[in-house]
């Protein structure tokens, strides 16, 4: 059923192409990729950019049932059948909880879209779709449940890019009530993105449902880290963090782990961390490109047990056919060329 529904709305191009969860063609690395775009145009003329990462509170399981098979019906043109089929998946589900030996009543499930499922993220995009007509101003890009909203003006403008701001999530605010969502102003965050250091307190607050958005200096959207510097600092070093602290829980058997062994164990776990968002980077300054290439040698040190002053070049191929920062390279070519 998943795969007819999705090829459905493919032929249809009825899902916005702003979404890009969990559809052909569109993944994460897709969706910051046009995220950064914009905004890098925006630091070039001189613009400051509002970023607001928008935080629904259990999204998947507020999907009303009802609300979504009006929207299969009436803005996918679903058949009534196909809305009713569906309609029967979600219906009459039960849960419990298990404990001390013991299982709880079982409770009817109301609402929500089960998780885990195939066809859970493809019915929740569908379920979200509309909340695009909500926006006057801003760019809203939307991964499943993982909504950003910007948008940028000249400094000299920033209380008309505010006041517009606060008009598209005031309409978001009504779009959530309406389709029985919560959105959890505590959890939106608010980051200024400029060339250069700004003193925001003087402001006009940015507000959801008259509670005021909190200003922060970075923002973790899709797994990458947006600073109000626009850098990828914060990104790089959070992602060697990550490294080090896995090679310090694999190094405790790296003398009793085949190599073979230790080569899958670092493509898994320790190379992805490296290489997320590597397409966002661009050309990556001296220090950056140091520190990713101290945290690869690391990784390779690990593997072939090398000492800490032996050379790690003819090694690098084992991982990645190359070393990291042409691999980096490789992979823009590639999206570049895709895209």
């Amino acid at each position: 059923m998943q795969q007819q529904i999705s090829r459905f709305l493919h032929s249809k191009n009825l899902i916005h192409p702003l979404q890009s969860g969990f559809r052909r063609d569109h993944s994460c690395t897709t969706a910051l990729l046009k995220i950064t775009n914009d905004i890098s145009k925006a630091i070039d003329k001189d613009e400051i950019t509002i970023y607001v990462s928008l935080d629904f509170s259990k999204a998947f399981d507020m999907v009303n049932h009802n609300l979504l098979c009006n929207k299969l019906i009436n803005n996918f043109d679903f058949s009534a059948q196909a809305a009713n089929l569906i309609y029967s998946y979600l219906t009459n589900r039960y849960q419990t909880v298990f404990s001390n030996n013991f299982y709880s009543d079982l409770l009817l499930i109301t609402c929500g879209i089960p998780q885990g499922s195939i066809l859970g993220p493809l019915l929740f995009s569908i379920f979200i779709n509309d909340i695009f007509r909500s926006i006057s101003y801003s760019n809203l890009h939307l991964f499943a449940d993982d909504a950003s909203m910007f948008l940028s003006r000249p400094l000299g403008l920033v209380e008309d890019c505010i006041f517009r701001i606060n008009e598209d999530l005031a309409n978001i605010h009504n779009w959530s009530s309406d389709n029985k969502l919560l959105l959890n102003p505590n959890k939106t965050k608010c980051l200024y993105i400029y060339r250069n250091e700004l003193d925001t307190d003087n402001f006009s607050p940015v507000i959801i449902n008259n509670q005021i958005i909190s200003v922060v200096k970075s923002i973790k959207s899709l797994g990458f880290h947006f600073s109000s510097d626009f850098t990828c600092d914060l990104h790089v070093n959070s992602s060697i963090r990550k490294v080090y602290a896995g090679l310090r829980s694999l190094r405790v058997t790296r003398y009793f782990v085949p190599t073979k062994t230790k080569i899958i164990l670092s493509k898994l776990l320790l190379i992805p961390q490296l290489t997320y968002g590597c397409e966002l980077f661009g050309q990556l300054d001296s220090e950056n490109a140091y520190k990713i290439n101290l945290a690869f040698n690391s990784i390779i040190r690990y593997i072939y047990k090398l000492r800490r002053y032996d050379h790690v070049s003819a090694y690098s191929s084992s991982l990645l056919g190359c070393d990291i920062l042409k691999y980096f390279d490789y992979t823009l070519i590639i999206v570049v060329c895709a895209y």
